[in-house]
């Protein structure tokens, strides 16, 4: 019965740190696709970074797991030549360049592990993508 219970407890314990992870994955993904999405309405870069900064501010953290949420790239690329295209942030190379009329987000989240294993980290960090095509601006040709 104790025998049971030594395997059971850190097993579960285990689990629950996976369930978090598993969470946190799943918010960072959707907070990104948020971003782009908020970008992506803007009619220019102000209003862009704007709309992508208050998405980040209103998220809400989980008290004490989520210790940092922050917006790692922003690249809106104009679909008009009229409009200046930009880009916020550094780009990653692994992450597919955006086309003319599309943005990309790329948001960053550190999780701090409820039940931190020995030889593990205590803290994890995710990054998460999304490309998004810009509907704030008429496409000219």
């Amino acid at each position: 019965m104790v025998a049971g219970f030594l395997i059971l407890v850190p097993v579960t314990l285990f689990l629950v740190d996976l369930a978090v992870l598993f969470i946190t994955c799943n918010n960072n993904g959707d907070l990104a696709k948020s971003i782009a999405r908020a970008a992506a309405s803007a009619q220019d870069a102000k209003t862009a970074i704007t709309a992508a900064d208050n998405v980040v501010i209103d998220f809400r953290k989980s008290k004490g797991l989520i210790s940092s949420v922050t917006l790692s790239c922003l690249n809106w690329e104009s679909p008009s030549p009229a409009i200046n295209s930009f880009t916020l942030g550094t780009e990653v190379i692994a992450v597919p360049k955006p086309l003319p009329g599309q943005v990309l987000a790329i948001s960053t989240m550190t999780v701090q592990l409820p039940v931190p294993f020995p030889m593990l980290p205590s803290k994890q960090v995710f990054s998460a993508y999304s490309l998004q095509p810009i509907v704030g601006v008429a496409r000219t040709n």
